[in-house]
C-alpha cells in the first residue's frame, strides 16, 4: 500500500495506540509532534490536514478543520500564556481615556474611578474597571465622548502602583486561538471576533488618581 493509496482510503478514526502505529506505518505515513501541545500531532494525507491525539493509550484522528470546530476552544485556554498586566508595566507609556466634556471636572478633581458599564457582550464579567485604549485615535474618534484625557502609566509605574490590567476577554481568546493555529501551520482557518473589540485597548481594575491624568481634547 502506498502514501497514493491512504488519500482514498483515510478517514476519521481511532484505535488503540499499537493498532494506529501499525496503520500509519503500513500506509506510510508520519505523524508530526505538535510542539508546545503535548499529545497532539499531525498528519498529512493527499491535500487533508489531520490532527492525531493521544489519550492514554488511545488514539484518535480527525480533519483538521473539523477537529479545530470542536477543539480550539479548549486547546486555547490550556497555553500558557504571558501574563499580559506585568508586561504592560513593564513597558510604561501612555494610554487615553475619552469621557464626556462635562465629566472633565469631576475627573480633574477626582480622578478615574473604576465602573462597572462595559462594552461588548464579552466584557459582561469584567467587573468594575477603567477603559483605556493605546490608540489615541481610537480615543479622538471614538463615541465615547468629546473629552479626552492622558494617562501617564510611566509615571505610575515609577511610583509602584500599577494595578491589575488585561486585555479586553475576546481579544485575548481570539489572540489565543490564533497562537494554537500558529503552532499547526493553519492559516486557512478563520476566528471570528466580536465586533467593537480592539487589541488596543486596555482594561484597568483600580482607581486611576487625578495626578496622572491631564486633558489633550475637548
Amino acid at each position: 500500500m502506498t502514501r497514493d493509496d491512504a488519500e482514498y482510503l483515510f478517514e476519521d478514526g481511532e484505535a488503540d495506540r499499537d493498532a494506529a502505529v501499525a496503520m500509519f506505518r503500513a500506509l506510510g505515513l508520519v505523524v508530526v509532534p505538535v510542539r508546545q501541545l503535548p499529545g497532539l500531532g499531525q498528519v498529512q494525507v493527499g491535500r487533508e490536514h489531520y490532527i492525531v491525539e493521544v489519550d492514554n493509550d488511545q488514539v484518535s484522528w480527525r480533519r483538521r478543520t473539523d477537529w479545530l470546530d470542536d477543539n480550539l476552544d479548549r486547546v486555547a485556554d490550556s497555553l500558557d500564556w504571558p501574563d499580559f498586566s506585568k508586561e504592560f508595566w513593564s513597558g510604561g507609556g501612555v494610554g487615553w481615556h475619552a469621557t464626556l466634556s462635562e465629566n472633565v471636572e469631576s475627573i480633574e478633581r477626582n480622578g478615574l474611578g473604576a465602573e462597572s458599564r462595559t462594552r461588548g457582550m464579552s466584557n459582561r464579567w469584567v467587573g468594575a474597571a477603567v477603559f483605556v485604549t493605546l490608540d489615541y485615535d481610537e480615543a479622538a474618534y471614538g463615541s465615547y465622548g468629546d473629552a479626552v484625557f492622558e494617562i501617564d502609566f510611566g509615571a505610575m509605574h515609577r511610583d509602584c502602583y500599577t494595578p491589575h490590567v488585561e486585555q479586553e476577554p475576546a481579544v485575548e481568546d481570539a489572540e489565543r486561538k490564533r497562537a494554537v493555529l500558529a503552532l499547526l501551520g493553519d492559516d486557512e482557518y478563520v476566528v471570528e471576533e466580536e465586533q467593537g473589540m480592539s487589541p488596543s485597548t486596555v482594561i484597568v481594575h483600580g482607581h486611576v488618581p487625578a495626578r496622572y491624568l491631564r486633558v489633550v481634547s475637548g
